[in-house]
């Protein structure tokens, strides 16, 4: 079982259920968070390898010419990103799946665990949830408008890590779209799956995908925390 939920403003709901599905580039995520100054609301470190040198295990200089200096340090954190990667467009929604969920069985339904709802709720609390209920379908009419365009997308849920990176340097070079899959574990509550884009003539990209009306609902936020999943059986339905 595989629910996506897209938060977003009330303003924007009507063109997003009309399949229009706009989407930032990666350079914008990038610079929210150091325009807000808050980690977890954006992440300058999109598609980024990040290593974080530890003492004693790492050795790092200064060199110029045949000068070489130590330089001691306490913490140090390095960080490669390609630029052509940063003009990528990216749609994040937030991915439910079996986990999410308490199974009560003498009712045969699922319901939502409240930390799954406080965890997004924390991000999100005053956006608009649209609640993609087929996700195989709309996976399926992003595909075909993708190559209807003629351009080519990755999606994925993102996997969430401690340092090290779980990327070799030589798999971020070898493929850097890889490393926007992978985020930091202060994000992990975000539970992302994503979808990119590679475009690099613009900051935006809009697919159309046509209405989604059938395959995806509209529902606020205090809704949500009720939110069940009922199982019936064929003479019930």
């Amino acid at each position: 079982m595989t629910i996506l939920i897209r938060f977003m403003e009330e303003k924007f709901v009507e063109d997003f259920m009309k399949g229009h599905i706009y989407m930032k580039s990666n350079q914008y995520f990038i610079d929210l968070e150091k325009e807000l100054g808050v980690e977890g609301i954006g992440d300058k470190y999109e598609g980024a390898h990040v290593e974080d040198l530890i003492p004693g295990k790492h050795e790092v200089y200064l060199t110029s010419g045949d000068t070489k200096i130590k330089i001691h340090f306490t913490k140090m954190r390095i960080a490669q990103q390609y630029e052509n990667i940063k003009k990528f467009p990216i749609l994040c929604s937030l991915m439910l799946t079996e986990d999410d969920f308490e199974h009560c069985e003498s009712e045969n339904k699922w319901v939502l665990r409240n930390e799954t709802y406080n965890d997004f709720k924390r991000d999100f609390d005053n956006r608009t949830a649209i609640i993609i209920v087929d996700f195989e379908e709309f996976k399926s009419r992003v595909n075909r408008e993708l190559n209807n365009i003629g351009v080519r997308g990755w999606m994925g849920k993102v996997t969430y890590y401690d340092s090290p990176h779980p990327l070799t340097v030589e798999d971020f070079d070898s493929d850097p779209i890889k490393a926007l899959f992978y985020k930091r574990k202060v994000f992990e509550h975000q539970r992302e799956y994503r979808i990119v884009v590679e475009q690099i003539e613009s900051d935006h990209v809009t697919l159309d995908v046509g209405d989604i009306s059938d395959i995806a609902k509209k529902i606020d936020m205090t809704s949500l925390a009720s939110l069940q999943i009922h199982l019936e059986s064929e003479e019930n339905i």
